[in-house]
């Protein structure tokens, strides 16, 4: 072996501990995952709604609607923590007062809001053991194994390292989308584990400012000088006549041959490494999230008020890196409690009668045509559209017919609408109280002809119109109407 060589070998041999030091990079630590991406299940005693993160929509298999009184609690579920903070509004409101307010001044009312959040370690792979080449000891071949040895350790902590990119690539990928389903958000909570417990292999690659990065490859490139060397002493026609030389040296060659494919890719894996994100940075987060119980799937409870009351969460988001506020996501309104008041549109029919008067030719005393007062439109009853409030007075639970108390008004343009004016009266419901027929008295207004009668002459120079007055009629109103608040 020239002189060159062994200088090469004894400078590998004091920077092997620098490169590889399972004592710093290996610290072995307990992860404490506590970040979880399972739904709860609901209680009888204590309602779930589950909100998607990612759409905003409530789950389709969750009922809405409550008994007054539930303390209901939300879940908001498939949130990507790695790609964005969260914050939750709930916006409540009144029922009664709301659906008063909409059935008499069509106006709406609003409230506050509420939020919650939570840290962890690692347990880190072990680096593999020393390989001795006690076969070889006392032996010319001793040292030539030694150099392989070390070039194989060398290649294990090159593997380590690819393995460590890998691990960190896979979850800077996941981490930028946001997850659709429980099997997504499991695969996104195990990438982060991976990563977190590969990460410190490149936190100390990239440490002391980029000088391990430069020893490692200058590690590499001597091990690769010192390797046809080393195999072509054990390869030797004298390794080769010694049984006890031949059978581990032909192991030891094979072996080799995998790990100079190792080294001789290991610039590309470094320069992966270096060109990664901060992995400091990246396995702080990560730490954090996975010690957060609420990082995935958060749960918090609704205010409770003893009015019945209309819920509805919006979800904020904000992208961490950037701090840009995304798009607001509302989910659809949670009932808790039944209203007494409800409002419904649909037809009335008013049974009163109604006249229009106008001119007609008729045979006077003398045989010849003139001009009479006559009725040119009569009907006994109007249909027009309504509108109306209820107020239920009896079996005021949303399942059953309800018995409530109506008032109402047309509704549109022109004399029909106005015909029915405002009307009060009881109402029933039925088909579980989304219909309601409505027996109700109204004040209606009707033309009467002022002065005159049917079948009198027009006097000569009469214009139209023709001389009517207004009167006010008490009438039956029927109305049908669908709930729709």
């Amino acid at each position: 072996m020239t002189t060159q060589i062994r200088k090469r070998m004894l400078r590998l041999a004091l920077l092997m501990p620098l490169i590889w030091n399972p004592s710093s990079s290996a610290a072995a630590e307990n992860l404490s995952v506590r970040a979880s991406c399972e739904v709860p299940e609901s209680r009888r005693d204590r309602p779930l709604v589950a909100i998607d993160a990612n759409t905003g929509r409530i789950r389709s298999i969750d009922s809405v609607h409550f008994p007054l009184g539930t303390q209901v609690e939300v879940v908001v579920f498939n949130k990507n923590p790695f790609l964005y903070l969260y914050e939750y509004e709930v916006v409540s409101r009144d029922l009664e007062a709301d659906i008063i307010r909409d059935g008499l001044k069509l106006a709406g009312v609003q409230e506050p809001s509420t939020t919650e959040h939570g840290q962890p370690v690692i347990q880190l792979r072990a680096m593999s053991s020393d390989r001795a080449c006690k076969k070889f000891a006392g032996t010319a071949w001793e040292e030539p194994c030694q150099r392989l040895e070390a070039a194989n350790r060398l290649a294990d902590r090159i593997r380590e390292i690819k393995s460590a990119v890998g691990a960190h690539s896979a979850f800077l990928e996941l981490a930028d989308k946001q997850p659709r389903n429980s099997s997504e958000c499991n695969a996104l909570r195990n990438s982060a584990q991976v990563a977190a417990s590969e990460t410190p292999v490149l936190i100390e690659l990239r440490s002391d400012g980029g000088s391990n990065l430069r020893r490692l490859q200058n590690a590499v490139a001597t091990s690769l000088d010192a390797f046809p060397g080393a195999i072509a002493s054990l390869e030797s026609p004298e390794c080769s006549a010694d049984p006890k030389c031949k059978e581990p040296a032909t192991l030891l060659v094979r072996r080799a041959i995998a790990v100079r494919t190792t080294l001789e890719r290991a610039e590309e894996v470094l320069d992966q490494a270096a060109s990664l994100p901060d992995p400091a940075v990246d396995r702080e987060l990560i730490l954090q999230v996975l010690g957060n119980e609420v990082a995935f799937v958060e749960t918090f409870s609704l205010p409770r008020r003893e009015d019945p009351t209309g819920y509805t969460v919006k979800i904020l988001r904000k992208q961490r890196e950037s701090g840009k506020s995304m798009p607001e996501l509302t989910a659809g309104e949670i009932l808790v409690g039944t209203s007494r008041f409800t409002i419904s549109g649909g037809i009335g029919v008013s049974f009163a009668e109604s006249r229009t008067f106008g001119r007609q030719s008729s045979l006077g005393p003398d045989g010849s045509l003139v001009p009479v007062f006559a009725v040119t439109e009569e009907s006994d009853s109007r249909v027009a559209g309504v509108f109306q409030l209820n107020g239920c007075l009896v079996r005021c639970d949303e399942s059953r017919a309800r018995i409530n108390w109506s008032l109402g008004a047309g509704v549109g343009a022109g004399e029909k609408a106005a015909d029915l004016s405002l009307f009060t009266g009881p109402s029933f419901g039925f088909i579980d109280g989304k219909w309601l027929l409505t027996l109700a008295y109204h004040q209606r207004e009707i033309q009467k002809l002022n002065g005159f009668v049917v079948g009198d002459p027009i006097p000569e120079g009469l214009q139209d119109p023709l001389p009517t007055r207004t009167e006010t009629v008490g009438a039956l109103l029927v109305t049908v109407t669908y709930k729709v608040r």
